[in-house]
């Protein structure tokens, strides 16, 4: 019974304590501090046949830490301040009484709850010093890894720059060498063109000069040949013989020079015609000298001229045009 009034006791003591720690505990009001001392008095002052109330540090702390926390509603300094309050005005409200006098368990009750709250109070002020070092040593600590890794990305950023530029070094180094390249490969295909121009220049040049032999040598074999033979042949015979030769000649040199148009880039699947001759000696020549070549070089006209004389030739030994000479000559003595 004892244990069960005492934790009464207890937890009226603790009740008390957090009502005069609220921000609503207005000891100015006469009623509420008349009921505070009544409710402090029944504690304090005990009855017939009961043992004195003697409150327990360990209730004190839980209040304080209880408000501290904030589980409560007040601060532990209105706590303080209003136990200071109630020890002072006690005296002044009753200064005769005798028996129910508890200004000694006031004074020791505020003394244990300044004890306490100092004790309170220096311990946050210490953990805050305390997490504040640690705080600024974690800032610190925070700091240096910052600059470490400031300087480590500075490293890195040297080290990324003296690749860029050596990568545009070898850029700069790759480009020089492929236009180097592109100029020696050009100059490779103007020095390739130019020599198969020259190559084919110089079939050219060999070509017409056996043209020009063999026209000279041919026409000239048989130019002696059919001299030597004047006297004794017949001259309708002769003239055949000699057009007939004539574009024989006529045709080897056209031939020959068709070759060499055809090995200076004709197609071969197409004929070489004598258009196709004037147009690759006016690109070689120019327009004025083609127009010499299309006069010396008519070869169209001479085969009409070489077929017209053979004609001529054909019709007049037909009719026999020397003996019609000789028969007019005796029959007309007037020609004579």
């Amino acid at each position: 019974m004892d244990k069960m009034n005492e934790e009464t006791q207890r937890q009226t003591f603790r009740e008390i304590l957090f009502l005069l720690a609220c921000p609503k505990a207005n000891l100015a009001d006469e009623n509420f501090r008349t009921d505070i001392y009544k409710q402090l008095e029944c504690l304090y002052i005990p009855k017939e046949g009961q043992p004195a109330f003697r409150h327990f540090y360990s209730d004190i702390f839980t209040v304080l830490t209880m408000l501290q926390r904030g589980d409560k509603p007040g601060t532990i300094d209105t706590l303080g301040e209003n136990l200071f309050l109630l020890r002072d005005m006690y005296r002044e409200e009753k200064p005769d009484t005798k028996d129910c006098d508890i200004s000694d368990p006031l004074r020791k009750l505020y003394d244990h709850v300044s004890l306490d709250i100092a004790r309170i109070n220096y311990s946050d002020r210490a953990d805050r010093e305390l997490s504040g070092k640690e705080a600024i040593s974690d800032i610190a600590a925070k700091v240096d890894r910052l600059n470490s890794e400031m300087e480590s990305a500075h490293d890195e950023q040297e080290n990324l720059n003296s690749d860029i530029s050596s990568m545009k070094e070898r850029l700069d180094d790759a480009k020089r060498l492929s236009d180097e390249f592109i100029s020696i490969q050009q100059e490779t295909n103007i020095l390739k063109e130019k020599l198969s121009d020259a190559q084919k220049e110089y079939i050219s040049i060999l070509g017409i000069f056996a043209a020009v032999v063999l026209a000279f040598v041919g026409g000239s074999m048989f130019s002696s040949s059919v001299l030597e033979s004047m006297s004794s042949t017949n001259i309708y015979r002769m003239i055949f013989v000699v057009d007939f030769l004539a574009f024989v000649v006529v045709s080897l040199v056209y031939l020959l020079v068709s070759f060499i148009m055809a090995i200076n880039g004709t197609p071969k699947t197409k004929p070489v015609t004598r258009a196709k001759i004037m147009r690759w000696w006016r690109k070689k020549r120019g327009k004025a000298e083609t127009e010499k070549v299309k006069k010396f070089f008519p070869i169209t006209t001479i085969y009409l001229v070489c077929l017209l004389v053979a004609i001529l030739d054909i019709v007049a030994w037909a009719v026999d045009l020397r003996g019609l000479v000789d028969y007019l000559t005796r029959s007309l003595p007037w020609l004579n």
